[in-house]
């Protein structure tokens, strides 16, 4: 069931209505009219119609389930694929749809096999989630010693060429980096990273990228074929509005046969 209205939420996405921005939407969502959502970057909120669709979906499954899980539903989720890779332009089979962010960053952490003396960066403004799961697999997976953070001011943040400069110092110190974390759109504070220049410089070392755009898609423009991200992840019930939660994982394709194929994916040519 919890795999079924995670198919739909993403479905509801394909046929939604174009309107204009600005206080004329409000009446599309079913937030509280005392309400001021000033923290959809959270939960996200889908407008009626999604919900509707949503309905439509979940009934249509309903009225014959062998049909819709032998059938109906892989060809609307390749169908899915191909929007959303159009969208975000890359290619489908490059493309897999989680239940969220979290099963993603698990996905890729415990399918890449590490040697005892490579280590993983990330940033100390790392949403929450991934912190939490980087100290999980220190102690479960890993050594506390082979997963590094690196503290960075506000000014740092805001110049690349100093954020950089930063992190070259501890890949030069520690050595044997095989994998580094960091935000496209940071959560707190809220910075825009220059990703094309990071994913360059670390590939040029030989260092894997894993971006966390969990509030990218729909919010900037995303072209992966052009940013060539090793791994990148992205939140569609936030800035995308579909229903919560769904999350869009691509993965590089020289990668894809190393990734771990027990991981819960839906309906992948990584299966």
């Amino acid at each position: 069931m919890k795999r079924l209205l995670l198919i739909c939420l993403l479905l509801c996405w394909i046929s939604c209505p174009v309107d204009s921005f600005g206080h004329s939407l409000l009446p599309l969502f079913s937030l509280d009219p005392s309400y001021i959502n000033i923290n959809h970057g959270s939960y996200g909120s889908a407008p009626k119609y999604v919900h509707d669709k949503l309905r439509e979906y979940q009934l249509k499954a309903e009225h014959n389930p062998d049909r819709w899980f032998r059938l109906d539903l892989q060809i609307e989720m390749e169908n899915l694929r191909k929007k959303l890779s159009k969208y975000i332009n890359c290619d489908p089979d490059d493309l897999v749809i989680l239940e969220n962010a979290s099963a993603g960053i698990n996905s890729i952490l415990k399918s890449l096999k590490f040697q005892s003396n490579e280590t993983i960066l990330y940033y100390d403004i790392a949403y929450g989630m991934v912190k939490l799961t980087l100290q999980y697999i220190s102690t479960e997976l890993f050594t506390q010693e082979q997963i590094i953070q690196i503290e960075i001011d506000h000014q740092t943040i805001q110049n690349i060429d100093l954020l950089l400069k930063k992190t070259q110092d501890v890949i030069d110190k520690i050595k044997n980096v095989k994998l580094i974390i960091f935000d496209h759109i940071s959560s707190v504070p809220a910075i825009l990273f220059d990703i094309e220049t990071m994913i360059k410089y670390f590939r040029q070392q030989e260092i894997l990228t894993l971006i966390d755009g969990a509030h990218a898609v729909g919010a900037i423009e995303l072209n992966l074929t052009k940013l060539d991200p090793d791994f990148y992840l992205s939140n569609t019930h936030k800035w995308l509005y579909n229903h919560r939660s769904a999350c869009l994982l691509y993965v590089k394709k020289d990668l894809q046969k190393v990734f771990n194929k027990n991981i819960s994916i839906v309906l992948s040519t990584l299966l």
